[in-house]
């Protein structure tokens, strides 16, 4: 599944391609397990046996590589965004347990995200 951000960032032409060819690889194969089912469009085509996949296939790679990169990526910076949150968190109430001032701005702030999340 192509990243959600492709929409506002796309990646290279040829990782589009990829895309492409595939989706185009897959309805080929759908096709072909299920021919009774669709009324056999690739009749008078050429199957993927008799096609030369050489040049889709290496843009096929490409889309699935970057799709997996990219998705990795994401996980990663997720991973790191919710760390770094978390030792703030934790600084700030290890400061606020310290200060009484600082207690209770941070239960302010805490009740107040609890009313904005309607909890």
């Amino acid at each position: 599944m192509p990243p959600v951000w492709w929409i506002l960032f796309p990646p290279s032409r040829a990782v589009l391609q990829g895309l492409m060819w595939s989706g185009y690889r897959d309805m080929a194969q759908e096709f072909a397990a299920h021919p009774d089912t669709y009324g056999n469009p690739m009749h008078g085509k050429k199957s993927l046996k008799e096609r030369d996949m050489t040049e889709p296939n290496v843009l096929i790679g490409m889309f699935e590589r970057s799709t997996r990169t990219n998705w990795r990526r994401f996980y990663y910076v997720g991973i790191a965004i919710t760390t770094a949150a978390s030792a703030v968190i934790v600084h700030f109430y290890t400061t606020a347990v310290r200060s009484p001032d600082l207690q209770e701005a941070l239960m302010h702030e805490v009740r107040w995200l609890g009313s904005f999340l309607g909890l």
